[in-house]
């Protein structure tokens, strides 16, 4: 439920149906190579398990876990073409309705964190074609969830090499 709440975030911006799939380049372990477990571990501020990669459709994702119901999702869509985001907060609210919603300004060409009551905290970075989206969740609302995902998403996202140029 929750992946599906954050490709409904970004979904709709990329259009994707209408763009050519782009072709990846990513280190040998995928996103999950974007932040290390020590990192996220650092800044949630407990143990959790190693990441374990998954497609979902058009997206790389890197989930960490624990038994305690702690859970850490790293997601990369790319996209060979720059994302529609004049109307992400939109998106985002209709795609999250509890949620608060906020433009964090200065890092890519939008970044977007949604925290819900009742979901996960989501920190989002939308830099051309890409969309970078870490979710956090099992973990209480507020502050210092919202600085976690945050942080992480800024150590993802310093490693995401370019796309592959067109073809």
């Amino acid at each position: 439920m929750i992946l599906l709440c954050m490709l409904a975030i970004f979904a709709g911006q990329s259009n994707s149906a209408q763009q050519p799939k782009s072709t990846r380049i990513l280190n040998p372990a995928g996103v999950c190579g974007l932040v290390t477990k020590a990192e996220i571990e650092e800044a949630i501020g407990t143990s959790i398990g190693y990441g374990v990669p998954q497609m979902a459709r058009e997206a790389d994702v890197c989930t960490y876990s624990d038994p305690k119901g702690t859970k850490v999702n790293v997601l990369l869509s790319r996209s060979k073409k720059p994302r529609d985001l004049s109307k992400a907060v939109e998106q985002a609210k209709k795609g999250v309705p509890d949620a608060t919603v906020r433009e964090i300004p200065g890092l890519g060409d939008k970044a977007l964190l949604v925290e819900s009551p009742a979901g996960p905290t989501m920190f989002s970075i939308y830099h051309g074609g890409d969309a970078l989206v870490v979710s956090v969740y099992g973990l209480q609302a507020g502050p210092k969830t919202e600085a976690a995902a945050e942080k992480i998403a800024r150590k993802a996202f310093k490693h995401i090499p370019p796309a592959a140029p067109a073809k």
